[in-house]
């Protein structure tokens, strides 16, 4: 066979049509090389941005490639053929399949069942079987960072890259004039499918099923908080020393600033009462403050040093507050504290589902739980992740119903989504 020498080869497996591709594994590189039998000659070299795989094994339609790796991690890539007969490897999918153990560091090993479902196996004996149309939790990978994942409203996931732009036809594109910016930050997205986007002293906002900048203006401040109103007609913007609100009548093909306050937020502000009033946590005003945005006055004041995000719940009834290390749930119209859960990790986000009657609370340490409200219950615990050390801040439903984005924060500071499927019963 005319090839290269291929030198330390790990492992090593049939994929592709027919079978005629022998993908092989190099011990201390990251990269797999692709062999064409029949053509006698490498097709193809991808990097897994990996440590060095111990087991590979192709899917028996010979679309898929997985690789598994000695501390219980497993890869699984996409493999595809160009015209010109070069083949290429993307990785879709990388997550934690088995316990990693430093005393008796062995490899896992994989085997495909059929097309949809392999079997993994541990040292310690275990064995798991996946299917790749339904792993979870799965993590998309990506050698950029991410600011953000939305879905669409055809079930589709959307990301935003620091650094580019998107990653989903249509091409991202302006409308007008609008010059498009590179965000820093980016919101919940609103019912009607709009997120905000701010970045130095420029805010803009964004339609994810179109990818299409709708607006763009510039600011007299940089943010750390940016909202869109459920309606999308309101745009809040925050830092640490200054509030904003625009509003727009024409989907944001003009807009002018409603009002601005000199003290900022040290959360995402919160729009409540049908857009006429923003919840904000100032670091000096005592508290969460309740703003009324026509003028400017302070409607309420909740005297909780909250260090996290707050969330309302949908009917606006219910503001959800980390306070204390843990999670209360106040009556906005009674003040009174119709849920309280102590002795947890720090949350530092949280979101309302099934009409308010569940609440969804992220924490410092990477759990993600969730409880049930009318009876003060937990429900159990979603996902934790031992590299997810930071906050779980962010949760976003998909339109069908069977997935959930978390995002938390990894150890090395950056934002990584969790994206779990089948989201219709809780796992304690």
């Amino acid at each position: 066979m005319d090839t290269k020498p291929i030198s330390n080869v790990r492992s090593f497996c049939w994929a592709g049509p027919d079978r005629r591709w022998l993908v092989a594994g190099e011990r201390y590189y990251d990269a797999l090389i692709v062999i064409d039998v029949e053509a006698r000659q490498i097709v193809g070299s991808f990097n897994t941005n990996a440590e060095y795989a111990c087991s590979l094994a192709g899917s028996p339609d010979g679309r898929w490639l997985s690789a598994a790796y000695a501390n219980g991690r497993i890869q699984l890539m996409q493999l595809s053929e160009s015209p010109t007969g070069d083949v290429h490897g993307e990785v879709k999918l990388r997550f934690a399949a088995h316990k990693y153990s430093e005393e008796e560091n062995r490899p896992t090993t994989i085997h495909w069942l059929d097309s949809r479902r392999f079997l993994s196996a541990a040292a310690d004996g275990s064995m798991k079987v996946w299917d790749r149309e339904d792993l979870e939790p799965r993590v998309p990978p990506s050698s950029r960072p991410l600011l953000g994942a939305y879905w669409s409203s055809d079930d589709c996931i959307v990301r935003y890259f620091a650094g580019e732009t998107y990653d989903k036809s249509p091409e991202f594109t302006t409308i007008d004039d609008v010059e498009p910016f590179m965000p820093d930050v980016l919101s919940y997205m609103s019912a009607d499918g709009r997120i905000a986007a701010g970045g130095l002293r420029k805010l803009g906002v964004l339609d994810v099923d179109r990818g299409q900048w709708l607006t763009c203006f510039k600011s007299s401040f940089s943010h750390n908080y940016v909202t869109l109103s459920p309606d999308s007609r309101y745009f809040a913007a925050a830092n640490a020393d200054e509030l904003a609100v625009w509003h727009t009548e024409d989907d944001w093909r003009t807009h002018q600033l409603v009002r601005s306050w000199n003290f900022g937020s040290y959360c995402d502000p919160v729009f409540a009462d049908h857009c006429s009033t923003l919840i904000v946590h100032p670091w000096d005003q005592g508290g969460v403050l309740e703003l009324d945005i026509a003028s400017g006055q302070v409607n309420k004041r909740i005297p909780l040093a909250i260090d996290g995000n707050c969330t309302l719940s949908p009917d606006g009834r219910l503001l959800a507050v980390s306070f204390g290390g843990g999670i209360r749930v106040l009556d906005r119209a009674s003040d009174e504290m119709v849920f309280e859960a102590h002795d947890i990790s720090l949350p530092g986000g949280f979101q309302f589902f099934d009409d308010g009657r569940i609440l969804v609370s992220g924490h410092l340490n990477g759990k993600v739980r969730a409880w049930h409200l009318p009876t003060s219950h937990p429900l159990g615990q979603l996902t934790a992740r031992p590299e997810l050390r930071r906050k779980a801040h962010f949760f976003e439903l998909s339109p069908a119903g069977t997935g959930l984005i978390v995002w938390a924060r990894r150890i090395d500071g950056q934002r990584a989504p969790i994206i779990l499927g089948k989201v219709d019963s809780f796992r304690r």
